[in-house]
């Protein structure tokens, strides 16, 4: 799904950047015209929105955990 929506967001002309845990996985939407990033926090400070799709509960709970971001503001 993630790769999904971001190759949607590479086609409509937006600035893009991907990162995967295993970094192949990101290789065709840079081939796309996305930029890899080599770390999560490289991804995130790369832009004004960050899209998160996780695999599951325990995923999305982990990158986003306050102490390891403390500065984002959570919807």
């Amino acid at each position: 799904m993630g790769s999904a929506i971001a190759g949607t967001f590479v086609e409509r002309g937006h600035r893009t950047t991907v990162w995967n845990r295993t970094a192949g996985r990101s290789a065709p939407l840079v081939d796309l015209g996305a930029t890899a990033a080599a770390t999560a926090a490289e991804a995130v400070a790369a832009g004004p929105l960050v899209v998160v799709c996780p695999a599951s509960a325990t995923t999305a709970r982990t990158p986003a955990s306050p102490a390891r971001w403390p500065h984002i503001r959570r919807c």
